[in-house]
């Protein structure tokens, strides 16, 4: 005897749906159970950290960048300072996917926006960026959902480099775009929330913008077109899902974040293809 149809909560109207139907009988939104798939990528992101998952990938990738040419990192050790402590070579980063610099005339321009927010180029580069993703990460995520955050954090990262890409075209690495990604979210949404509560979040991460955009500026290593294309990109997407963010998740975003994260995959393979064969 056959049982129940598998059912979905409609992202649209948030009613209880069959997975496989074409339209939402409720608000008439188009396939509510991406073609049955819903129930599988809801579990999925249940399970998910994503906050931790992006915290150890970029941990992973950056002993890699170490790993890849030991003689070139020991020479930044040597002379590259506090601020330059165990840093990988040019070489190990254009091979994992740095943006800028020679990826126009390789041809990686537009792909390793996505690859170089996961890379960075120092150990206090890399312990400054997690420590703020971890600060403001988990928030950021449980409020609009791992989905959606990843599909945030992944967007104002590229934006900022690609912003960085067309106006100086400097070879760059880190997190610090998606960081003010993160930033402008919270403010969407503290002012959506409203109360003491959001007023709190919206005040603080207002603060901490202003003072890590003015740090930027003292700092010649800094990035701050970056950081200002991340904070833009961040904001339109904050925007865009603060509203839906208390019905649960949708699949089409759910697919949407299993889709960059594996063109983010894709950049980093193809990146290190590309430069391994000229060096």
């Amino acid at each position: 005897m056959a049982g129940p149809p598998a059912t979905i909560v409609c992202p649209g109207c948030g009613r209880l749906v069959e997975t496989d139907i074409p339209r939402c009988p409720h608000c008439g939104r188009w396939r509510p159970g991406l073609f049955g798939l819903g129930p599988w990528l809801a579990r999925l992101f249940a399970a998910l950290d994503v906050t931790q998952g992006i915290v150890w990938v970029s941990v992973i990738l950056y002993l890699l960048s170490l790993a890849l040419d030991v003689p070139g990192m020991m020479a930044n050790l040597r002379s590259g300072g506090l601020w330059g402590l165990l840093s990988p070579s040019g070489k190990a980063l254009y091979q994992l996917g740095m943006t800028g610099g020679a990826t126009r005339r390789l041809g990686t321009e537009y792909t390793t926006i996505l690859s170089a927010t996961f890379l960075h180029g120092s150990l206090l580069h890399i312990f400054f960026n997690m420590w703020w993703l971890r600060t403001l990460g988990p928030m950021v995520e449980r409020m609009l959902g791992p989905a959606r955050f990843f599909v945030l954090y992944t967007v104002a990262g590229a934006a900022g480099f690609l912003v960085s890409n067309q106006a100086s075209g400097a070879p760059t690495v880190g997190a610090s775009g998606a960081i003010f990604g993160l930033l402008a979210a919270a403010i969407v949404i503290g002012r959506e929330e409203g109360g003491s509560w959001g007023d709190a979040v919206r005040q603080q991460a207002m603060t901490y913008a202003v003072l890590l955009f003015v740090l930027g500026f003292l700092n010649s290593l800094t990035n701050n077109l970056a950081h200002a294309g991340g904070f833009v990109g961040g904001w339109a997407i904050a925007t865009l899902f603060v509203r839906q963010a208390r019905r649960p998740e949708g699949p089409v975003v759910q697919a949407a974040a299993l889709a960059l994260a594996a063109a983010t995959l894709v950049a980093v393979i193809g990146s290190y293809v590309t430069v391994s064969r000229l060096v």
